[in-house]
């Protein structure tokens, strides 16, 4: 746009979520280059192309019903910052740039895609590693699992799915619980999951549940945190564990001999050190 179209647009009161749209457009099909279309909108005076997402403007606790993979980061570490991580909708808000190229060789056309995926295993296990590193982990993922299931098999949380043979949302049954397993699957090709409760070994998928969701108070409530505070501090998480075996395997505890012949240390010259 020239610096007329610039004035004019300004004057004219035109909304900016056309002209986003526009240099959106323009930037898909190649005509502008991302420093090109970053210059656009400072002089257009628009936000940039890539919201800033506050973490402070998103509250798990406004949540009515939280999702599993919440659930489970909620067990893990009393965290609401966790909670979040995990967030589906939180998530979406996080965009960057996919490239794409195009003729002639050097240039590209860009569109903006989720910088995240739905949560699966894998970030659940950054949320533990995280939570370890910040000595603010209370169990671990499996723990959390074990832990969950068996609340919903004695009934003491409810949770409601989709059954995968009806396709219909309903409450789950308590006994419905007795032999099944939780985990994710892949759903999408931008690493997208969907934690399911179903038979590990089952060929037909009409034989579980998923979109799990549990009351959010309900889960709070169980899983209470320390007395007078949102979630325990990395202080008070720490030293609620003093003298208690650990709660996950770390990498070294594995490969501690292998690592110890490399160097040329024993775990008894290091004890006398």
């Amino acid at each position: 746009m020239s610096q007329d179209d610039v004035e004019r647009h300004r004057d004219s009161g035109l909304d900016h979520e056309k002209l986003r749209a526009d240099l959106l457009y323009r930037l898909s099909h190649g005509e502008l280059s991302r420093r090109e279309a970053e210059a656009e909108v400072g002089r257009l005076g628009l936000p940039p192309l890539i919201p800033v997402v506050n973490p402070e403007d998103w509250d798990p606790r406004s949540e009515v019903f939280w999702t599993l993979q919440m659930t489970l980061a909620w067990i893990m570490t009393r965290d609401w910052g966790a909670v979040r991580d995990m967030w589906p909708l939180y998530r979406e808000k996080h965009l960057t740039w996919l490239a794409v190229r195009r003729a002639p060789a050097t240039a590209f056309k860009y569109k903006l895609i989720r910088r995240y995926g739905s949560p699966g295993d894998r970030d659940l296990g950054q949320v533990e590693r995280s939570a370890h590193r910040d000595e603010c982990l209370i169990m671990s993922v499996a723990e959390a699992k074990i832990d969950l299931l068996s609340k919903l098999k004695s009934g003491q949380i409810l949770a409601n799915a989709i059954d995968e043979g009806t396709n219909k949302r309903g409450e789950i049954a308590r006994y419905s619980w007795a032999d099944v397993e939780i985990f994710s699957i892949s759903t999408g090709k931008f690493r997208h999951h969907n934690f399911v409760a179903r038979k590990r070994a089952a060929k037909d998928k009409s034989d579980g549940y998923s979109h799990i969701l549990l009351d959010q108070s309900d889960v709070v409530r169980l899983w209470a945190p320390a007395k007078g505070i949102s979630a325990p501090t990395p202080a008070k998480a720490s030293a609620r564990r003093q003298g208690k075996r650990p709660r996950i395997r770390l990498y070294l505890t594995d490969h501690y001999p292998q690592w110890c012949s490399r160097t040329g240390l024993s775990p008894s010259s290091q004890a006398q050190g």
